[in-house]
């Protein structure tokens, strides 16, 4: 359990978040989150915070380079 944040990156680096989601439980590949990247995103980042199954505290972030849309 935890929260999900979509953020996009633009040119400069600057990093804005487009979405935030409440995670309670997950299976192997399902959607979680999403958010509408602005114009301009260079990329996109995924950070995840919460607790494993143990309680243990989890972060885990993945990012997304789009090139120069």
């Amino acid at each position: 359990a935890g929260t999900l944040t979509v953020l996009a990156e633009d040119g400069r680096g600057v990093r804005t978040a487009v979405s935030a989601a409440s995670v309670t439980t997950a299976v192997s590949g399902a959607t979680v989150g999403q958010g509408t990247l602005p114009a301009g995103t260079r990329r996109a980042v995924a950070l995840f915070r919460g607790v494993d199954a143990a309680g243990e505290p989890l972060v885990a972030v993945g990012a997304l380079a789009l090139g120069s849309r």
